[in-house]
């Protein structure tokens, strides 16, 4: 196979970052597939920032919100994208807003974070070294977090944490009343805080991570050629294969074949989440 004009890849949060970074990602745009290819961000749960560079430059700052649905982004050659994928129960506090105000929004970053995420972009822009890039990152995150203070600690928002590890951890396969139990939090309760600080229904959630969970494992393992849609859709938490089909095109706007094809245009590395 000829070499792949588009890499992406994620690295893990170093350890003062970890708590409320799922993952930093970068995507390198040499070349399009064919001339008319949109790029597909498949959903994750999360709020993201993301910065596009050229050269020097940083052309764009954009803070993407949850959601449970993928969304199409036209990418030009010769770009660089870097981003922070925060945890999705601390996204919206850390960006200042709502959770609720991001979900399912493009943002200009400016009109939430002012003049500090064009001082972070434009070092970025300037640094090709994935290591200087997280370095930056995690020196802005301490600011915000300093900045902000320890509003999101207390019993509930460690309940909500607690939520968004157990979906993340069992790739979505746990009923809520089962996180709940786990939680030591009545439901209703539970529920509620978490639409709150994520912008998704848990059960909303659980889909995305069930989904990502399967495009995991299509990437890392090609699971559905060794073995079958069948067989992936057993192992990821489908009720059979009609489900996990139903659910894939309603959220990805692609059959299962169409995804894999999708992401065999993609050269990935190192995935975290």
């Amino acid at each position: 196979m000829p070499p792949r004009g588009l890499r992406y890849r994620e690295t893990p949060p170093r350890a003062a970052a970890a708590r409320v970074v799922s993952a930093y990602w970068a995507f390198d745009v040499a070349e399009l597939p064919s001339p008319d290819f949109v790029h597909r961000v498949w959903p994750d749960g999360c709020a993201s920032l993301l910065i596009a560079c050229v050269g020097p430059q940083a052309v764009a700052s954009v803070i993407r919100g949850a959601t449970r649905d993928a969304f199409d982004v036209p990418v030009v050659p010769g770009t660089r994208y870097r981003g922070i994928r925060f945890r999705p129960e601390w996204g919206a506090y850390l960006l200042g807003a709502r959770a609720a105000d991001l979900r399912n929004r493009n943002l200009e970053a400016y009109t939430l974070l002012g003049d500090e995420v064009r001082i972070l972009a434009a070092a970025v822009a300037h640094t090709t070294n994935d290591g200087d890039v997280h370095a930056l990152f995690d020196g802005w995150i301490e600011q915000r977090m300093q900045y902000l203070g320890p509003a999101r600690d207390g019993v509930d928002a460690n309940a909500v944490s607690q939520a968004v590890s157990l979906l993340m951890q069992s790739n979505g396969q746990l009923r809520v009343s089962e996180v709940a139990a786990a939680c030591g939090v009545n439901p209703r309760t539970l529920q509620r805080r978490f639409v709150d600080a994520v912008g998704l229904t848990m059960k909303q959630f659980a889909q995305v991570r069930r989904a990502r969970g399967m495009l995991r494992r299509s990437v890392e393992e090609q699971r559905p050629e060794r073995f079958g849609w069948a067989q992936v859709a057993a192992e990821s938490g489908y009720a059979d294969q009609a489900h996990l089909s139903r659910e894939v095109t309603r959220h990805m706007r692609l059959t299962p074949a169409r995804v894999q094809d999708r992401l065999a245009e993609i050269e990935h590395e190192g995935l975290v989440d």
